[in-house]
């Protein structure tokens, strides 16, 4: 994955067709063919189409907005059953989880790197797409006055009955009650990859932002060794939840489109793909 701080420029007016692709147009291939919804029984396929020019890929044709929430009809966080392994395949994998920790150099959003985000003053903060408020639950803690934004209905509750407060709405159609340039941070953790309009959902979180706000999104990284090594099987392709697939330089490409300056780029998670639970699952 890779987590991106970026600051609120200027409100000018932008284009909200832009980061869909033509799979006709030049520059754009038919790169991934994925037979099924692992998460699901079903025998429908999903092509993703790819421009290098970009470093971006989509599902195409996209879905109709009706058939999303069907999607979402999954276990969305599955675990693997480790029992039965070996001890000595246990260990071996222990071991690789070992070496993997001691290479990850990446950013995890903890404590520090919130504090180093947001400051040590309170900051009035919104999540959009919070699931069961785990990342407001923290920051509340700290000292930050915290809502989310979150569709779906399970998650709301879950997050509400943790003493959050939680709006039912979507990335690209937000609440109307949250007030325009009223937050001095918006969060967005995997949030975009899901989105059938990335940069509408860019724009709506931008008119939240007070003038020099900061916005975090976290994405997966599709130019990652795990995509090279597994392919169309790759757990984080996760389609058809995910329509939308970004490298470092897509990513930081549409969200300078609208408006906002990149301050920061952060990578993270590449020793959960060592992990016992992780490997069960790609297996």
């Amino acid at each position: 994955m890779q987590l991106e701080k970026v600051e609120a420029s200027s409100m000018s007016p932008v284009s909200l067709d832009t980061f869909m692709l033509d799979r006709d147009a030049d520059g754009v291939t038919d790169w991934l063919n994925v037979p099924n919804d692992w998460r699901r029984s079903e025998t429908r396929g999903y092509r993703l189409y790819w421009s290098d020019r970009l470093g971006y890929g989509q599902v195409l044709p996209r879905p109709d907005p009706e058939e999303i929430p069907g999607f979402y009809d999954v276990p969305y966080y599955t675990h693997g059953d480790a029992t039965g392994q070996s001890d000595r395949v246990a260990l071996i994998w222990r071991a690789l989880s070992w070496l993997a920790w001691r290479a990850d150099h990446g950013t995890e959003p903890d404590d520090s790197f919130w504090q180093s985000t947001l400051g040590m003053d309170a900051a009035r903060v919104i999540e959009i797409g919070c699931g069961n408020g785990d990342t407001l639950k923290r920051l509340k803690s700290m000292g930050h006055e915290v809502i989310g934004v979150e569709p779906d209905p399970a998650a709301c509750e879950i997050a509400r009955a943790r003493g959050l407060e939680i709006l039912a709405g979507t990335a690209e159609h937000l609440p109307d009650t949250l007030p325009e340039q009223g937050f001095d941070a918006v969060i967005m953790l995997h949030v975009l990859e899901h989105c059938l309009d990335p940069t509408q959902a860019l724009v709506a979180a931008r008119h939240l932002l007070k003038p020099g706000g900061i916005l975090v999104v976290e994405v997966p990284n599709n130019a990652c060794l795990g995509l090279r090594q597994f392919g169309e099987t790759w757990l984080f392709l996760d389609v058809p939840r995910h329509l939308n697939f970004f490298t470092s330089k897509s990513l930081s490409a549409l969200i300078s489109s609208v408006g906002f300056s990149v301050t920061s780029q952060d990578y993270l998670g590449y020793v959960m793909q060592f992990a016992n639970d992780w490997r069960i699952q790609q297996d």
